[in-house]
């Protein structure tokens, strides 16, 4: 289902602010009012072997030895670790990070650095310790945990899959771990069966802190909010019961799914990814601070990285005297759709994403939104949904024999009704039938070089009584002249945008209008800016005629389903933004009107 009615979207209150100096894997907090259902306490876990937290005290001295006083935004200080960990710190150098050492800059960080940045030492004596510890305590979800992280981050992922297979904490993470691992392979769709049993097994806290894609919502900038400034959408939805918000994040992730043509989410496969990630690093970060942060800053940190990702692009603003941090490379494109925060009703999707956009880049090829034309008719109880995408000016528009899919889905692992063919003339045209119910609607276009894209909410028509389709533009013709939906479509302008020596065709039907009743028909072509073209040369079947808009005509009903069309000649029109408007009227009832934004180009 598209719309979820009556939800005010807010958030738990507490993320990932991680135990480590106790017995025991690290808990995540939360106030009171995040519990939903109630929870009496933290889980239960199974008593660990009376070693382990030698094993984990080993770990934390090998983090601080590694990455003690390195600047990496913990806020540590010496004197703030306990007893055991003062002595003998290794830090770090100063390293000329253009030579494409591996830099500090928040963590994990897996770019190229500017000369002044402190970088990793060997990482060897780290890894080498990490793998041991997790060998000998594979009950401990810590220990495992920063090993893996460790591991997959410095490219050694196969190490780090062994280590995950071993794993004998509790089975939800255990299967959680792997696919991380797994994930960090590129492996989304192999991953997904992990994450998702993973979700399904988790104690209520991590499952509702994990499952949670209201935080992408709206914009926030990574680099100009504060430290006390987050997401409108965690301020917002943040007192919303649990359970409500994961029932409104299943939407938000099936709307965000990169390509319905691909089996799994990827897109929710990298939000899991990115949360345990977020635990790892906090759980590293605690040790190297040694006391905990406010919940405040924890919250911050999430935003940052749930909504974007790692960050993996470091930028010096020109003029200032500082460098910052951001995710570009890795959230290029911005699949959540914009919606209004408490109402999930009509999602619109902008597919580039900026600094102030959640983001994601997935592992096929670049992706570019295409213009498409979408136009909706009625068959019976049923839905006809036309759709034509424009390829020319991309890079499939001369690539032959590349596979297109038209897609309607009206819920998670619903697809009522998936079309594929192959582009004709630079434009992918396609005309597919469903019941009649919300859905969205999604044209892929999958080339060698890169994917075509395009995703809105379609809504059905009336079925029953009197109905008006939508406006249906064409490509005129001397020779043709379509007096059915088939030869429009044949005909149909791969987006709003016709050129004016090519003038413009439209095409519509109406319903449930009784054979036989004269109607009139108005058809207006309005300026962007206000006002009406004021000269048109038009054609209807029976003959041509010039006038001043708007052009009005009659002509009868011919029977249930009643088409109509008009050709335009806009040579004289100037350039610019256009409405065109169709009103029809008869005695005794109500008129109906449709209309479409139209661009005239030269």
């Amino acid at each position: 289902m598209i719309r979820i009615e009556n939800i005010s979207l807010r958030l738990p209150a507490g993320f990932f602010l991680c135990v480590l100096f106790s017995w025991g894997p690290p808990l995540i907090a939360q106030d009171a009012a995040a519990a939903n259902p109630p929870v009496a306490g933290p889980p239960e876990y199974e008593p660990l072997p009376p070693d382990t937290m030698e094993g984990i005290r080993r770990v934390q001295r090998l983090l601080i030895e590694h990455y003690q006083g390195q600047g990496l935004g913990f806020g540590s200080a010496e004197d703030a670790l306990p007893d055991w960990a003062r002595d003998d710190l290794y830090r770090d150098e100063y390293c000329d990070g253009g030579t494409g050492a591996l830099c500090h800059g928040g963590d994990p960080d897996q770019g190229s650095c500017p000369a002044g940045v402190t970088c990793h030492p060997t990482t060897e004596f780290l890894l080498k310790g990490l793998t041991e510890a997790a060998v000998e305590y594979p009950s401990s979800e810590f220990i495992l945990g920063q090993a893996v992280y460790a591991l997959t981050k410095f490219n050694q992922s196969t190490e780090a899959l062994l280590l995950a297979n071993q794993c004998q904490g509790r089975p939800w993470f255990c299967d959680a771990v792997q696919g991380y691992v797994i994930h960090a392979q590129g492996g989304f769709a192999e991953a997904e069966p992990f994450f998702r049993r993973a979700m399904a097994g988790a104690p209520i806290r991590e499952m509702c802190a994990y499952g949670d894609a209201t935080w992408l919502l709206g914009e926030w900038s990574q680099k100009m909010a504060g430290l006390n400034d987050l997401p409108d959408a965690r301020e917002k939805t943040r007192d919303i019961p649990c359970l409500d918000k994961l029932e409104a994040s299943d939407t938000l992730f099936w709307w965000a799914d990169p390509l319905y043509a691909v089996e799994g989410n990827d897109r929710w496969v990298e939000h899991i990814a990115r949360a345990l990630g977020l635990r790892f690093y906090r759980e590293m970060g605690d040790v190297l601070r040694g006391i905990p942060v406010s919940q405040r800053v924890v919250d911050h940190d999430w935003a940052h990285r749930i909504r974007r990702g790692v960050w993996d692009s470091y930028q010096s603003p020109q003029g200032l005297g500082f460098s910052s941090w951001t995710s570009e490379e890795k959230a290029r494109y911005h699949f959540v759709p914009e919606v209004q925060l408490g109402e999930l009703s009509r999602p619109r999707w902008e597919l580039e994403a900026d600094l102030f956009d959640e983001g994601f880049t997935p592992r096929y090829g670049p992706l570019f939104g295409i213009p498409v034309q979408v136009a909706r008719f009625r068959a019976g109880e049923a839905l006809l949904v036309a759709a034509a995408g424009d390829l020319a000016g991309t890079s499939l528009a001369s690539t032959p024999n590349i596979d297109a899919h038209f897609i309607l889905t009206d819920g998670p692992e619903s697809v009522p009704l998936h079309l594929t063919g192959r582009a004709f003339r630079s434009t992918s045209i396609f005309l597919g039938q469903a019941p009649a119910r919300e859905y969205v609607m999604s044209l892929e276009v999958l080339g060698p070089e890169g994917i075509g894209w395009h995703r809105e909410a379609v809504s059905p028509l009336l079925t029953q009584g009197p109905e008006l389709s939508d406006l249906l533009l064409f490509r005129p013709s001397a020779e043709v002249q379509p007096d059915s939906l088939l030869q429009a479509v044949a005909l149909m302008l791969g987006s709003n945008t016709v050129g004016r020596s090519a003038g413009m065709g439209v095409y519509w039907e109406t319903y449930g209008i009784p054979p036989e009743t004269t109607l009139e028909l108005e058809l207006a072509l309005r300026r962007g800016a206000g006002g009406i073209a004021s000269r048109l040369s038009w054609m209807i079947p029976g003959g041509s005629q010039e006038g001043y808009g708007p052009v009005r005509w009659m002509e009868e009903a011919q029977a249930d389903t009643h088409s109509g069309t008009v050709s335009l000649d806009i040579q004289n029109l100037e350039p610019g933004e256009y409405e065109v408007v169709l009103t029809v009227r008869w005695p005794g009832q109500q008129e109906m009107v449709r209309s479409r934004s139209v661009r005239v180009v030269d």
